[in-house]
């Protein structure tokens, strides 16, 4: 599957194949495909399997000239799939690509996927989004520590990326990976590094997911939103850097707390909404906007600056 969507290996050179059709899958490979994709759902879940049938789906629904999607179907065998393992791996990528994938056919099926796992938990659809984000391993918010002998790696997300950063047993950092490390630790290693990329992808999945929050007029119980958001692993990197409404008060996230526009420590609360421009009034929006400049803080998404007509 880690072949799907490169370069042919001999050029289709013929007249009656146009561009598109030459980056097109061959009919009978594509069969083939959807046959392993399905064939994946039957065996133990693993987390390679979950990211094997998520890149299959985005590479199948890539855009060719004179063509479109390069095959619609392949990718939804790959949503059938995953749809057909119970792990948390799969439900992540499932949710993942409900915010990337906008072709309408493939659209409805994960929908619907998620519609089905969210009803076996009694949850909504939202709530199901959330709780399938992983935490790849991080130990706090925006960061964790994974030791490689004497060597460990440090996992940070300052913003819209992670960073890996390696360091010496006396905490100096080290130039790139170490070679022990390579020797040693080889599936160890391919599976960070596959994690770091994994939590780019959801970094910008999640980021959007939060910004459509705004249409979907989504409110958390307090408990909840900082169980889910605030505090998670990876979520928490893109909350924190946001601001909320909590009982109608809005806040922001400075210093290890969430804050008013004074910097007066909020520490409970009953429901919270994702804050909006709308219905502010401007001195308090370029209050805000102050507010992030003095505490250095880059937002996701527009939100503080966001246009307002």
């Amino acid at each position: 599957l880690a072949l799907v969507g490169r370069p042919r290996t001999l050029p289709l050179n013929h007249p009656r194949y146009q561009a598109g059709t030459a980056n097109a899958f061959d009919p009978y490979n594509a069969t083939a495909l959807r046959g392993l994709a399905w064939l994946l759902s039957l065996l133990p879940p693993h987390r390679d399997t979950a990211r094997a049938l998520s890149a299959l789906v985005e590479t199948s629904l890539k855009k060719v000239p004179g063509l479109g999607p390069r095959n619609p179907n392949v990718a939804n065998a790959g949503v059938i799939a995953l749809a057909r393992i119970d792990s948390e791996a799969a439900l992540a990528e499932l949710a993942r690509l409900a915010t990337r994938v906008t072709y309408k056919n493939t659209s409805r099926l994960l929908d619907s996927a998620l519609a089905e796992r969210a009803t076996a938990l009694g949850l909504s659809r939202e709530e199901i989004e959330e709780l399938a984000v992983p935490g790849y391993g991080l130990t706090e918010v925006g960061g964790g520590r994974y030791p490689f002998g004497e060597t460990t790696a440090d996992v940070r997300v300052p913003g819209s990326r992670a960073v890996l950063s390696w360091h010496s047993v006396t905490g100096r950092v080290v130039k790139g990976v170490p070679a022990a490390v390579r020797r040693a630790y080889p599936e160890k290693l391919k599976e960070l590094k596959a994690a770091v990329k994994d939590i780019d992808k959801m970094l910008t999945a999640q980021s959007e997911r939060l910004d459509r929050q705004f249409l979907a007029r989504r409110t958390w119980a307090y408990q909840a939103w900082r169980e889910r958001c605030l505090d998670h692993p990876l979520l928490g990197t893109l909350a924190r850097r946001l601001l909320w409404t909590v009982d109608g008060m809005t806040v922001g996230f400075a210093d290890g707390e969430l804050r008013t526009l004074t910097d007066t420590p909020v520490t409970s609360g009953a429901q919270v909404e994702l804050w909006h421009p709308v219905g502010h009034q401007p001195a308090e929006v370029v209050a805000w906007r102050d507010w992030l400049e003095r505490h250095a803080i880059t937002q996701p998404f527009k939100q503080a600056h966001r246009e307002v007509y």
